[in-house]
């Protein structure tokens, strides 16, 4: 166990999805969230309702910088994450 021995382990995003309102339907917000930053936005337009919050500094999730920091959301649009997976009902959710 890595923890135990002082081991850094390279961290993997984790994809979160919005609970669906039915169990025929998906969640309508998708995002990636690792250890710096929580990031999420509408699971049907990339560019509506976009949030990127850095999780160090305001962990409290106050302040939405996905304006100022278009570069880190352009990351996170682009991670493997977003490519390999096809969410859907119970995949990922939080």
């Amino acid at each position: 166990v890595p923890l135990f021995y002082n081991e850094n382990k390279k961290e993997l995003p984790m994809y979160i999805e919005s609970v669906p309102s039915s169990m025929n339907s998906l969640g309508e917000v998708i995002g990636i969230r690792t250890s710096e930053y929580k990031y999420f936005r509408n699971r049907n337009n990339s560019k509506q309702d976009v949030y990127l919050f850095d999780l160090k500094n305001d962990p409290l999730e106050e302040k939405n910088i996905a304006k100022i920091k278009s570069k880190d959301v352009e990351e996170m649009e682009t991670t493997d994450i977003y490519r390999t997976l096809e969410p859907g009902p119970g995949l990922g959710v939080l």
